[in-house]
């Protein structure tokens, strides 16, 4: 396999890497691959949905009901992405409903009942709430994209506030947020930054995109984290993430593991 070493994209600015950085909450390998699993599948999941959706209502329609945001839920074998709008009493109630099962492609259905649930209703409080908390924080270029998870340890939600690809061919690497909240959707209990600058890769090109591996460090956190789990299976690449150990780690297929390369053989690699 070829290793690329790729170099950063003209935007830095928005998050200066200062020495001193609050701690963010460590999550064991397993989990953090889990995790970027579940990021990167609920993402998917979303952007599936609102083509289905866009397909059969017009802008028009989704403008004059206004329609905004939506909810993820997922089971085994069925996933289901609900579109919000806003409700005549106040709040938000569901629009429309993209139902995923196994074997069957996505239904875009109307539901009968508007009302949103206890769960679904925590997670359409989350983007007031995280974005709320972020106000002041050091900000990456786009428009958010937001995933909710459930917390790992069984209370409340963790809101993951992703910067976007602004070209097809950019990796954005630095500049995601993940934010604990209650599991009602309404108090953030910690805000975590993932980043120290807002790192941009560009995809390799050319005739060894194929085998190509992305080098990078890391110094926010001893190991690579779920986003970066998520970036590796969004880019269909494997990562190769350098700490500030001067341990090596591989990201691929959705898991992290300490890689065997030759750190004495390695290029210089891009601080994210």
């Amino acid at each position: 396999m070829l290793l690329v070493i790729l170099g950063v994209a003209a935007n830095h600015g928005g998050a200066a890497d200062t020495e001193e950085r609050a701690a963010i909450r460590d999550f064991d390998l397993d989990t953090a691959g889990r995790l970027g699993r579940a990021i990167y599948e609920h993402d998917r999941l979303a952007w599936v949905a609102t083509d289905v959706m866009l397909a059969q209502v017009p802008k028009t329609t989704l403008q004059k009901e206004k329609v905004s945001g939506w909810v993820v839920e997922t089971a085994p074998h069925s996933a289901l992405v609900r579109f919000l709008r806003a409700a005549e009493g106040g709040g938000q109630e569901a629009a429309y409903d993209v139902v995923f099962e196994k074997n069957v492609k996505p239904r875009l259905m109307v539901p009968e009942r508007r009302a949103l649930t206890v769960s679904q209703l925590a997670r359409a409080k989350r983007l007031f709430t995280a974005t709320k908390a972020l106000a002041g924080r050091p900000q990456c270029p786009g428009r958010s994209n937001v995933v909710v998870l459930d917390d790992p340890s069984g209370d409340g939600l963790i809101v993951y506030v992703l910067r976007p690809k602004m070209k097809p061919e950019e990796i954005p690497v630095g500049g995601h947020y993940r934010v604990m909240v209650t599991a009602n959707g309404e108090t953030v209990k910690q805000v975590d930054q993932l980043f120290a600058s807002c790192l941009t890769l560009n995809r390799p090109e050319g005739e060894h995109a194929a085998e190509a591996m992305l080098f990078m460090s890391h110094i926010v956190s001893p190991r690579p984290l779920e986003t970066h789990v998520f970036l590796s299976l969004q880019e269909k690449l494997p990562f190769l993430v350098m700490t500030g150990e001067k341990e090596i780690w591989e990201v691929k297929e959705g898991r992290i593991t300490l890689s065997n390369i030759d750190l004495e053989a390695a290029p210089p690699a891009a601080k994210p």
